[in-house]
């Protein structure tokens, strides 16, 4: 499985670094375009989380194969459409009648394979591998003063959770930054399985039982599966195969994960399930993914961003002590590596891609633009970095997304945010984060 890495980069700056000029001046960063995230690559989704993957997807696919075989009449001729029109052949080619695919589609669902075994769903793929490794050097290239190529282990703080996808992502992220034989040098301290960093929400009994594990949690993405918006596009997908309504809501939600873990496993390739697909089709299946995880990981409940406060007091205390616990040196990177559960969480926490309105099942239409929109702020690779600069006129903070400046809810619009300014923005996190008495089944406090 591609990577999930919640990349928390709290970094001290030399005040001599070249980067600053007069006061504070951001100078050094170089303009790289960052990877961009894959549409619709929840890196949480693994397609045997909740389906028997394979063997489902044969059903269909022997559907498909059946609807092409008795579609013997071929309409020509085919115009030739935009490489992104979904809805119709994305090259010359002819058309099956009776459905939308073209015949080069069909013998590509011929020739489809499944591509993930059950043992390796939840592991990191290759394409994962790549992707830490040219992460890393993209914010060497960006920080060359923090991420030295030469490894020295009071430099750095490396940490992931106990599972094989963050540990190889931290694995490879510093052969980024270190090279391959370097990189065997790292140490890294033991992995905890529930990290109370890292994986904060694991301990937390009361999210799990009022949150996680709760159905009413699933009511708005259930509501919305059952609604106008999701028979339209089951209607429509079902006409372009030519299945004459076999494929159910569950059986094309299948399809679409397929579509999109393919498409990031083969960028030039990508999926012949796509083709089942058209835009506004994988609109309505991301928004269905959008409210669960809004109401799971965002900020459907209080309690869910709340219990974020030790990652971010972590952070705090580093930017502004320059030390990190279990640790004599003070290191001018503290890198960690997580699951996008406690990336989303913390996004809610810091106030980001907060919309005027909740996303309800009801609401589609008028949430298109919405800024909880997961494919983008939690795709594979997704990274959140803090990077402490010494200015003339105090310390203060540049805030990374997805390798991209943000600016947090509070801070200045036009420059770095003072470190003072974050220590009162999130006050309560800092002095005030009693996650115990949060997380306590008896807590009555009508936050949940």
């Amino acid at each position: 499985m591609a990577s999930e890495i919640f990349s928390l980069l709290s970094v001290l700056s030399k005040a001599a670094s070249p980067v600053l000029l007069g006061p504070c001046v951001y100078k050094g960063v170089r303009a790289y375009t960052s990877v961009a995230c894959v549409p619709h690559s929840r890196p949480s989704i693994s397609p045997s989380k909740r389906h028997h993957l394979t063997a489902e997807l044969y059903k269909i696919f022997r559907f498909v194969k059946l609807a092409a075989s008795q579609m013997a009449q071929i309409v020509r001729p085919m115009p030739i459409f935009s490489a992104f029109d979904l809805e119709h052949c994305r090259w010359p080619g002819e058309r099956v009648a009776g459905s939308s695919l073209c015949t080069d589609e069909i013998l590509y669902f011929e020739n489809w394979k499944p591509q993930v075994e059950d043992p390796d769903h939840k592991r990191l793929a290759h394409e994962g591998e790549d992707e830490m490794v040219d992460l890393a050097e993209r914010f060497q290239i960006r920080f060359p003063n923090i991420f030295e190529e030469n490894y020295v282990n009071d430099s750095f703080k490396f940490q992931y959770t106990a599972s094989q996808r963050t540990s190889e992502s931290a694995r490879y992220f510093t052969v980024g930054l270190f090279g391959k034989r370097a990189s065997k040098n790292v140490w890294f301290p033991e992995a905890l399985h529930q990290d109370p960093i890292l994986r904060f929400y694991k301990s937390c009994l009361r999210w799990k039982i009022q949150v996680d594990k709760n159905p009413e949690s699933l009511i708005e993405r259930f509501k919305f599966e059952n609604g106008p918006e999701m028979k339209a596009a089951a209607k429509d997908i079902n006409k372009r195969l030519g299945l004459n309504g076999i494929l159910d809501i569950d059986t094309i939600y299948l399809m679409y994960i397929t579509c999109s873990f393919e498409t990031a496993w083969d960028r030039v390739n990508g999926s012949p399930w796509c083709a089942a697909f058209s835009e506004e089709n994988l609109k309505v299946f991301e928004y269905s993914e959008d409210l669960e995880y809004y109401w799971i990981d965002g900020y459907g409940f209080n309690i869910t961003h709340r219990i974020a406060c030790p990652a971010l007091r972590d952070m705090m205390l580093y930017l502004m002590t320059g030390k990190t616990p279990n640790k004599k040196s003070s290191p001018k990177a503290v890198v960690y590596f997580s699951h996008s559960g406690a990336m989303l969480k913390m996004l809610s926490h810091l106030g980001l891609y907060k919309d005027n309105l909740t996303l309800l099942h009801d609401n589609y239409h008028m949430m298109e633009d919405r800024r909880w929109k997961v494919s983008n702020i939690d795709c594979f690779g997704s990274n959140l970095a803090f990077i402490l600069f010494r200015c003339k006129d105090g310390d203060k903070v540049l805030t990374y997304h997805q390798e991209r400046s943000i600016v947090l809810p509070g801070c200045p619009l036009d420059d770095l945010c003072p470190l003072s300014t974050l220590k009162n923005i999130y006050h309560d996190s800092l002095y005030n984060c009693d996650f115990d008495n949060v997380c306590a089944l008896n807590t009555r406090d009508g936050n949940t």
